[in-house]
């Protein structure tokens, strides 16, 4: 790692780490900060795995599984900024495949494609300098459908992204859910042992109980500090405000103009019998020099005998 890189880096992104042996300055133990810094020509390869999996009555049934590794390559550090070229590879989609899934397909259509990530100073997703390539290979995409309602998905997906990156060009981090992964904690400062609530934005209608842990660890096998969080939440709905969240989900998915007011009558049903329960734990691991290691976030939604859960692991394939 170039020295002069070094020098600039360190007293901003491992102050307060006195934990992790970086510095020797006088900082507070308790306290860590999940920043990241590169070098010029640093490579990462990642892998992406989402698993989606209903349980009925203690039966689980994975519905879909998504593969994919990428690469990453810094192409130019300084003072400022970052430049990252995140390289996907193929897509690969096992179970259950819906009609049409237009990020899947945009995703897949990406493969081998080099999209230009700049960061902040600190590691923070700022934008994806090469969009033009990106609707290029949308329109592209869009010839390719030959039925005319899954092209019609498929273009309001694109537009509503590309709307959503004209008021907000850190919204093209959600192209691919490991860019979002990888780099939408950098930046947070975080206190060992913290524990604090919120309410989530998935399930705006429960009060979540959150704990959150900041840890400090070092492998055995390699020697390398690692630091991170993991967290865990929690929540409860009473039966009489689930009709709430089904008819916000129902409308959301259009099946109110779709005439499917009997499936939504069914699942408002189903589970009103129980109270609605929110699950989640979310792990996070990097390495001291600002490379992320394993991301782990996992949700479970659901009541008794029906549960939906949603798994998605990033790892670093280290060789």
């Amino acid at each position: 790692m170039a020295a002069a890189l070094m020098a600039l880096c360190m007293p901003v992104v491992l102050a307060g780490n006195a934990k992790g042996g970086a510095t020797d300055e006088e900082e507070d133990d308790n306290v860590i900060n999940i920043v990241a810094y590169f070098c010029k020509n640093d490579t990462a390869r990642y892998e992406y795995v989402e698993m989606k999996a209903n349980v009925t009555d203690n039966d689980t049934t994975l519905t879909r599984r998504v593969d994919r590794t990428s690469t990453l390559i810094v192409t130019d550090s300084t003072s400022h900024c970052y430049m990252l070229d995140f390289i996907p590879g193929a897509t690969d989609i096992t179970g259950k495949k819906p009609a049409v899934n237009a990020a899947l397909l945009l995703q897949k259509n990406l493969k081998g494609e080099r999209l230009r990530l700049r960061l902040s100073e600190l590691g923070e997703f700022q934008a994806i300098d090469n969009w033009n390539m990106v609707v290029n290979k949308m329109k592209e995409t869009t010839a390719t459908i030959a039925d005319a309602e899954e092209r019609t998905m498929f273009n309001k997906y694109c537009t509503y992204l590309n709307q959503s990156i004209e008021s907000d060009a850190t919204a093209a981090a959600s192209l691919f859910p490991e860019i979002s992964h990888l780099f939408n904690c950098h930046g947070l400062q975080l206190t060992l042992d913290e524990s604090k609530s919120f309410v989530d934005s998935t399930s705006f209608i429960v009060p979540i109980n959150f704990e959150l842990h900041a840890f400090v660890d070092k492998e055995e096998e390699t020697g390398l500090y690692l630091y991170g969080l993991e967290s865990n939440s929690q929540g409860d709905m009473p039966t009489d405000k689930v009709s709430d969240l089904v008819g916000v989900i129902a409308k959301t998915m259009g099946l109110y103009e779709e005439g499917k007011m009997e499936e939504v009558q069914d699942m408002m049903r189903k589970f009103q019998k129980n109270p609605f329960k929110y699950n989640g734990d979310e792990y996070r691991a990097y390495f001291l020099d600002g490379w992320p290691k394993e991301i782990m976030l996992k949700k479970e939604i659901g009541g008794e005998g029906f549960m939906t859960i949603d798994a998605e692991y990033v790892t670093e394939i280290r060789e």
